[in-house]
């Protein structure tokens, strides 16, 4: 929880996507910090992603970002 991540002495950036929705730049920038790109985040059975074809190998971070 977020109190145990302080008392480790972390001092994490608390988003509330649920008031400013994900933006493209923010999204850039969580990604790199994590290492991954947008791919690595996309859920893959049953999904909005899936059924825009997003999942498809060829398709380049950039659209994924876009969608």
């Amino acid at each position: 929880t977020l109190a145990m991540i302080e008392a480790a002495n972390y001092a994490p950036v608390i988003l509330d996507y649920r008031q400013t929705g994900w933006t493209k730049p923010l999204l850039t920038v969580l990604f790199a910090a994590a290492g991954k790109p947008p791919r690595a985040f996309l859920r893959e059975k049953g999904t909005t992603a899936e059924a825009l074809g997003l999942l498809d190998p060829e398709i380049a971070d950039e659209a994924i970002l876009a969608a």
